[in-house]
């Protein structure tokens, strides 16, 4: 058992990702990131949910954006590009299912 908002702390010089479970089918990364620091366009090898635990983030999915606050998911197949901005200070659960 773990408390998702707790795993990870904020850091003002960068964007905090910890991979908080691993299991064969995937795993749980928690993300913390400060309010304006951001993730370049990228893609994940599976697919991933994306869940809001604190914060406010803009996501660029396939080009569109979407504002996402806490309590908010957004379920994202293999290989989809996309962004993050922060808005405000922001904790995100990933759960990745691998293919």
């Amino acid at each position: 058992m773990f408390r998702p908002t707790e795993a990870v702390a904020y850091n003002p010089d960068r964007v905090i990702f910890d991979q908080t479970m691993r299991a064969a089918y995937g795993g749980v990364n928690i993300l913390a990131m400060k309010a304006g620091q951001n993730l370049v366009k990228h893609t994940a090898p599976g697919a991933v949910t994306i869940y809001m635990l604190e914060g406010e983030a803009r996501f660029i999915i396939e080009g569109e954006q979407r504002t996402l606050r806490a309590g908010d998911a957004v379920v994202m197949e293999a290989g989809t590009p996309h962004s993050v901005n922060a808005v405000a200070d922001s904790k995100i659960m990933l759960v990745k299912i691998d293919n």
